[in-house]
């Protein structure tokens, strides 16, 4: 099972790719964990990426699709959380997995209004250690047992600049997988317990 999960940022990606890898038993390949990770290593590109995510800015697409394209190599199945956000980024995932005879299965669009997800953007605690972000009122990781904090591109204006870069970049990669028969529209305005049953259901058709 090879997913994609699409959508602004709030919409609910990081919880639903969670649920989706438990159910499917494949790697939550979380993007911006695997960026700054690059960070924490001290790589080349480490600082360039440090500088782009905390302004709400997009990693350059050249970056991101060496570090993610490298990590999915190593594995089989997976859900997509943060990539591709861009048609360079999904071209160039189409082109790797071809080449490899392999597909996505499906692309999931978590639909939500954006001032739902600005709320959303704005009240969400994160786990500094593995990324992690409850959809409850907690004060510890219930993974790790790191206490959570707020995210450093969570402000009011970071996250306003993100929903513009999600709206030039990344929104257009709807019709991108539309046009190829493999898009899953979901309404990610309701409980998140409505939104697993809505893409459980949808993959089942």
């Amino acid at each position: 099972m090879r997913l994609v999960l699409l959508g602004p940022p709030g919409s609910g990606k990081g919880t639903s790719a969670r649920k989706l890898a438990e159910k499917f038993d494949v790697e939550n390949v979380v993007a911006s964990n695997l960026l700054r990770q690059e960070c924490k290593n001290g790589s080349p590109d480490g600082e360039k990426i440090r500088s782009f995510m905390d302004s709400g800015n997009l990693v350059p697409d050249e970056i991101t699709n060496r570090i993610l394209l490298a990590h999915l190599e190593e594995i089989d199945g997976y859900i997509l959380d943060g990539y591709p956000r861009t048609r360079n980024q999904a071209e160039k995932l189409e082109e790797k997995l071809q080449e490899n005879g392999i597909i996505i299965d499906r692309v999931i669009y978590l639909d939500v209004p954006l001032d739902a997800a600005l709320v959303r953007n704005l009240s969400r605690m994160t786990c500094p250690k593995c990324g992690f972000s409850p959809s409850s009122e907690m004060e510890v990781c219930p993974h790790c047992n790191t206490k959570l904090g707020k995210r450093t591109d969570d402000a009011v204006q970071t996250i306003k600049h993100r929903f513009k870069t999600y709206l030039e970049l990344t929104k257009p990669l709807i019709d991108f997988y539309s046009e190829k028969g493999i898009l899953l529209t979901v309404d990610a305005s309701v409980t998140i317990d409505e939104v697993n049953r809505s893409i459980v259901s949808g993959l089942e058709d």
